[in-house]
């Protein structure tokens, strides 16, 4: 607060920032949910800060994101940079619309633009994104199978890969696996 009041200062992303975002997001990207550090991440503005200067400062409007890199293209912030998108992935009615194909590892989105933009403009179904959400489910699918595909079960590893470990760190790729013990409880359609 003290550094936003500060006459004529720039954005930048302190060090208190970085670890206030990290813990809320519990320590995953807010687009590919890939597991980052203060050390490997970046402060990106869901609102772009060339089309919104009144919104640098806005807590609300910062998320923390991995780097954005890999051999393949840019993904997540990095190849958003200052386009606007449709729905804050931090926000429930964003999540509420996500559906993951477990088979491929492939993101969508029941909203048709943010869909697109998932695809186009965040790129989170190149090969190596959806390849790590695939390790991750298929993990799961590999303890339910030695374990029993039972409802106390599914609800035990739900209600694990909901939570936090005591570093206050989600599990990387959550999203798929949450998504598919939600299917086989009832709970997605």
């Amino acid at each position: 607060m003290r550094y936003r009041l500060t006459k004529g200062v720039e954005f930048r992303a302190i060090p208190e920032l970085k670890d206030s975002l990290l813990k809320e997001q519990g320590y995953l990207c807010a687009y590919c949910m890939a597991r980052i550090d203060k050390d490997h991440m970046k402060v990106e503005h869901f609102k772009p800060q060339s089309l919104y200067p009144q919104d640098i400062f806005a807590y609300g409007n910062l998320l923390a994101c991995c780097l954005g890199k890999t051999q393949e293209k840019s993904h997540c912030d990095t190849s958003k940079g200052n386009a606007e998108i449709s729905l804050s992935p931090l926000s429930p009615s964003c999540v509420d619309t996500l559906s993951y194909e477990s088979g491929t590892g492939k993101i969508k989105s029941s909203d048709l633009d943010y869909d697109r933009e998932l695809d186009c403009l965040l790129h989170l179904n190149t090969p190596i994104i959806r390849q790590n959400r695939r390790e991750e489910l298929q993990g799961v699918i590999k303890a339910l199978q030695s374990e029993g595909f039972n409802s106390g079960n599914i609800r035990s590893l739900l209600k694990e890969w909901n939570s936090v470990d005591k570093e206050g760190k989600r599990k990387p790729y959550c999203g798929i696996v949450i998504y598919f013990l939600e299917k086989k409880l009832g709970r997605k359609v």
